[in-house]
This record gives C-alpha cells, sequence and structure tokens, in this order.
C-alpha cells in the first residue's frame, strides 16, 4: 500500500492495483475542489436537513472482477459531526456507490429503469454516479442533490485526470520500463 508521500514512479513497484491517475490523492483533490460549493448547499435546510453528507469515490480501473468494493475505494470524506448524525451516512454512500460500481450505471438510472437488476438487500435510495466509469456516492441530503455533489466529484475526477494524461509524454501509462532500475 502507498502512503500519500510515495511518489508515483514507485506505486507499479509497490503491486499498486487500479487507476494510474485517479489515484487517492486524485480523488481527495477532486471532493476538495467541489466541497465549497458542497458545503455550502448542504447548510441549507432545504438540501440537506441536518447538514450532513458522506462522499465515497471508487477506483475507475477497479471493476467488480478485480478486487471486492471496499478495496476498490478511493477515498471517503464525511462532512458535519458523526456524532450527531440522525442515520449512517457512510453506510449509505458506500451502498450508492456499491450499486453503481457492480451495475456500471447511475443509481437513479438502475432502480427507476432497469429495477429488474435490483437484488434482495440492495438500497433502494439514490445518490450516486458512474460518470465515464468513474464512481461516486453520496449520501444525506435529498438523493437529487446527492445526485448533483456527486456528479461535481465525479466531473473533478475527470477533469483531474485529464490534466494528469495531457501531461505523459510517454508512449505507456506509468514509468518508463527500466526508470526504476535506474533510480536504485
Amino acid at each position: 500500500m502507498t502512503t500519500p508521500g510515495t511518489p508515483a514512479v514507485l506505486r507499479s513497484e509497490l503491486g499498486v492495483r487500479g487507476s494510474w491517475y485517479a489515484d487517492r490523492a486524485c480523488a481527495q483533490r477532486a471532493i476538495a475542489l467541489a466541497l465549497p460549493a458542497i458545503e455550502a448547499a448542504v447548510a441549507r435546510p432545504e438540501v440537506s436537513g441536518g447538514g450532513f453528507l458522506s462522499i465515497v469515490v471508487v477506483d475507475p480501473a477497479l471493476a467488480p472482477g478485480d478486487c471486492t468494493f471496499e478495496e476498490a475505494i478511493l477515498a471517503e470524506h464525511p462532512i458535519g459531526d458523526r456524532a450527531r448524525w440522525d442515520a449512517d451516512y457512510g453506510m449509505f454512500a458506500r451502498a450508492k456507490a456499491r450499486q453503481a460500481w457492480l451495475h456500471g450505471v447511475d443509481t437513479h438510472r438502475l432502480q427507476a429503469l432497469q429495477p429488474h437488476r435490483l437484488r434482495v438487500g440492495d438500497v433502494a435510495v439514490w445518490g450516486a454516479v458512474c460518470l465515464d466509469g468513474i464512481v461516486v456516492g453520496v449520501s444525506g441530503a435529498h438523493p437529487w442533490y446527492d445526485e448533483a455533489f456527486a456528479t461535481m466529484i465525479a466531473a473533478s475526477l475527470r477533469a483531474l485526470v485529464k490534466e494528469a494524461a495531457a501531461r505523459q509524454h510517454e508512449p505507456f501509462v506509468g514509468p518508463r520500463p527500466g526508470a526504476a532500475d535506474a533510480a536504485r
């Protein structure tokens, strides 16, 4: 497992799976980009009655056959004092994100247009998106706001990844073959 300070060139050497660009640090930056707007909205009672929210971001390069859902989670971020939460919004955000990850579709679309795909134990509320394979689940506000906040974070992550990929000047993603050996 990498630490926040581990250089990207070492991630593959450490056996880290998943997206080269959309890693934990990138997911945290995407949350930070959207957070000012989300926090301002969550403070409004008509958006989130309690002012609480939970966010879950999933690695877009890890599919259900690659790992467990828990292993695919890149970042989680709570808003509001968890001791005062009136529900386990973290559990709901994870359940929404898991559904979107398993099915590769927004949870509103899944529940409204494809309910035949739902299984016993699936969460019956929506608020997760799958934007170009980037899954973000949010819970704590009305579901239409959860979905909007998830979309903001997913779009921010996509922009950060596009920026990083634009700086790639090698023919393959990741470190140059032999670059790690040369550094030793």
